[in-house]
């Protein structure tokens, strides 16, 4: 069986994606060379990406994808003087599903890269999974290979309320890694519990590194940092799901993550990193006759966010309660919506320019309105 997949993408002229926008200042007094009425560029960034991919059955026990990728990226701005940066980068993919026994597998996998500054690169991985009754148990490994963005090696920034100023840095070394992780899992037909434990070792991980008062002189500006390759970052973490059918048409799971990632080099946390996260979802659904309700409440809890420059962010809990209504008529099917968002009204008041915990402006109710009509 042969299954090969083409794929073009291409960055929209407004995306959320943040690699793929445009961002400028429109002027209303004068500023500098700028007038009122003028418009400045502050960032004009773009993103294509293709791929051919072919997936082979090799046989019973063997599943071969192989594919090769293409991505192009382009960075402009008339603040920072970047006119029209790209890079891009080829890649070729193969990965083997292996099946040894029934209850034994393997993933053999190899990644090989060649970037327009970087050069080439390969980054292996290696995974195996063994089944015993309902339990799952996977290991796996996989090196990693990033290399700087345009924004980190043209771009600079102006915060103009604290005087401070970023620079890139065309001297950036790709960041490379070692992920190791371990995996239990049990699936039972009423509910299923997934635990893992991981480690990463990251060389040469970029980050912000705050120039000396005598390297900053020349900037003319109070602060002065530049993006910088800190020699190690470690990150160990911890995750535990859950999910049961608990009767009576209610459905839990929940979610906890721990994450100790620090900078060994400096010995202090990696900037906006946080320790723990959790989430739980409690669902309900009912039918009467032509009528069925659907209600969930989700939470979301997070502990303190790490920031160099502004120390913690609080920690704190949102929490959302959405409910569906289906009324199942002759010609066509309704589906009102009625939920609250951000159910406690928790905001992060603090003044501006603090480290805040969310952007939420606090409680809100909405509805909607879905039609489907019937054949």
């Amino acid at each position: 069986i042969i299954n090969i997949q083409f794929n073009i993408l291409h960055a929209p002229e407004i995306s959320a994606d943040p690699d793929n926008f445009t961002s400028s200042y429109d002027y209303i007094q004068k500023s500098g060379n700028f007038q009122p009425g003028d418009t400045e560029e502050r960032k004009r960034s773009r993103y294509y990406n293709g791929n051919v991919k072919g997936i082979f059955n090799l046989g019973s026990a063997h599943k071969l994808s192989v594919g090769i990728e293409f991505v192009d990226e382009y960075l402009s701005s008339e603040s920072d003087q970047i006119d029209g940066k790209t890079m891009y980068t080829l890649a070729a993919f193969a990965q083997d599903e292996i099946r040894i026994l029934p209850s034994l597998q393997a993933v053999l996998g190899l990644r090989y890269i060649y970037h327009e500054n970087f050069h080439s690169y390969a980054t292996p991985s290696v995974s195996l999974m063994y089944k015993l009754g309902g339990f799952r148990f996977r290991g796996s490994y996989a090196g990693g290979f990033r290399t700087p963005t345009l924004s980190q090696l043209y771009a600079t920034d102006i915060a103009k309320t604290t005087d401070r100023l970023t620079l890139g840095n065309l001297d950036l070394k790709p960041e490379k890694s070692d992920y190791l992780s371990f995996n239990v899992e049990y699936v039972h037909s009423r509910f299923s519990v997934n635990a893992s434990v991981y480690t990463n070792r990251v060389r040469q991980m970029i980050n912000y590194r705050t120039l000396s008062k005598e390297e900053a002189e020349k900037y003319g500006h109070d602060e002065v940092r530049q993006r910088d390759n800190i020699d190690k970052a470690r990150i160990n973490g911890f995750n535990l799901s859950v999910n049961g059918y608990l009767g009576a048409g209610f459905n839990l799971s929940a979610g906890y993550n721990y994450v100790d990632a620090r900078d060994v080099h400096a010995d202090k946390p990696i900037d906006k990193s946080i320790k723990h996260t959790g989430n739980a979802n409690l669902q309900w659904g009912h039918t009467w006759k032509a009528y069925r309700l659907n209600a969930s409440l989700n939470g979301r809890i997070q502990g303190e966010r790490f920031s160099q420059t502004y120390g913690y962010a609080p920690k704190f809990q949102l929490w959302d309660l959405n409910t569906r209504h289906t009324f199942h008529l002759k010609t066509i099917l309704l589906e009102p919506g009625l939920g609250i968002e951000n159910l406690f009204n928790y905001r992060d008041d603090r003044p501006w320019n603090s480290n805040y915990a969310t952007l939420s402006p606090g409680r809100a109710v909405y509805v909607s309105l879905g039609i489907r009509f019937r054949e």
